[in-house]
């Protein structure tokens, strides 16, 4: 049926015959991609739906056996053994009687033809039922047994066992590589997350620093400005002849106090840009 579908479309569609030869043929047919042949798809559908038919090689150890046997020097073996015997008998049959008691070959050679015509007629007898069980195999896997011998078609057998068998082994091992490679992928992209993380916490951790220098930048410009310690290097100027004293009126004028007022607007506004600061850094 595989054949047949194979051959869709062509004029062998609906042909309907099985050949021996074609078992071993199907480690030759490949897929499109070249990654697999009929042979290996065949050995893991029966793994994962047939998984009994997967121990048929054990029931076939036989036929290399088999496949070494010559069934035509085996016929030619026993006739000519079986001419040699008859000629043997004729022998002892027409030799002259003696009376000789010395000579003892017709006691001896009857006895040795006897035994030897009953170890053919068994041999016989088992190469005709031989020949019997192979027109039957014949019938059943469709070939004709006269133009097949019993060595190629065991042949067949025998290499088809061994490339099935192959061809599991080599599916169990696809399958432990596509999982090495899996979760060797899955270990590199874990890595790549995990460099990833490093990388974002490190970058996290460079802000804060940063943003922490800056805020204590502020907090020491601001202490330095409440203290007074910002203007302690500035020199004191000398009161010049003529100025007025503290308690003069022309100290009491609004405008004496700009100085103060200069400080005070600079403070407000190093203040402004600390909240703007501190409201930013709440925010991220």
């Amino acid at each position: 049926r595989v054949g047949n579908y194979m051959n869709a479309g062509s004029r062998n569609a609906q042909t309907f015959g099985f050949n021996i030869s074609f078992l071993c043929k199907l480690r030759d047919t490949k897929s499109i991609g070249h990654n697999m042949t009929l042979l290996h798809f065949l050995a893991e559908k029966c793994e994962d739906n047939y998984p009994e038919i997967l121990r048929f090689p054990d029931e076939l150890e036989h036929v290399e056996s088999a496949s070494k046997v010559a069934a035509e020097i085996l016929k030619s073996s026993l006739s000519t053994m079986e001419r040699h015997i008859q000629r043997l008998e004729n022998d002892i049959g027409n030799f002259p009687k003696t009376d000789d008691p010395q000579d003892k070959f017709v006691e001896k050679m009857s006895g040795f033809c006897k035994h030897a015509r009953e170890q053919y007629e068994k041999l016989s007898t088992m190469h005709k039922n031989m020949q019997k069980l192979f027109e039957s195999i014949g019938s059943y896997f469709a070939f004709d047994p006269h133009s097949v011998s019993v060595e190629d078609f065991f042949g067949e057998l025998a290499n088809f066992r061994i490339l099935f068998s192959e061809a599991v082994k080599e599916n169990h091992k696809k399958r432990e590589m596509e999982e090495k490679i899996k979760r060797a992928k899955l270990a590199k992209e874990k890595a790549e997350r995990e460099k990833q993380e490093r990388q974002q916490k490190k970058k996290q951790l460079i802000d804060m620093n940063k943003e922490g220098d800056e805020t204590g930048v502020m907090d020491s410009l601001m202490e330095a400005l409440q203290s007074g310690a910002a203007f302690r290097d500035r020199r004191k100027r000398t009161p010049r002849n003529g100025d007025q004293s503290p308690s003069s009126p022309v100290s009491r004028w609004p405008g004496a106090n700009y100085g103060n007022r200069t400080l005070d607007n600079r403070r407000a506004v190093l203040e402004r840009s600390r909240s703007r600061h501190n409201t930013s850094h709440q925010a991220r």
